[in-house]
């Protein structure tokens, strides 16, 4: 039997293709994702300030790829 969860996104993306592919729709640039990267806007790479409970997993937001967490309620 599956168990309720909630699932949010994140800032996390697995890759930088991802990030650009994720914000083309908004329009972004290449060189915005960039600029949010060295700010920390965004990152890329899996979340490391996971709690108990919690597990990163990558969901296709079409476009592009971004990290959500995962935690049974």
């Amino acid at each position: 039997m599956n168990k309720p969860y909630m699932r949010r996104g994140t800032a996390h993306f697995p890759s930088f293709m991802d990030a650009v592919r994720y914000y083309s729709v908004n329009p972004y640039t290449l060189e915005h994702v960039r600029c949010m990267i060295a700010d920390g806007t965004i990152s890329i790479g899996q979340p490391t300030n996971l709690q108990p409970g919690e597990r990163a997993v990558i969901v296709n937001e079409k476009p592009g790829r971004r990290y959500h967490i995962v935690e049974e309620i």
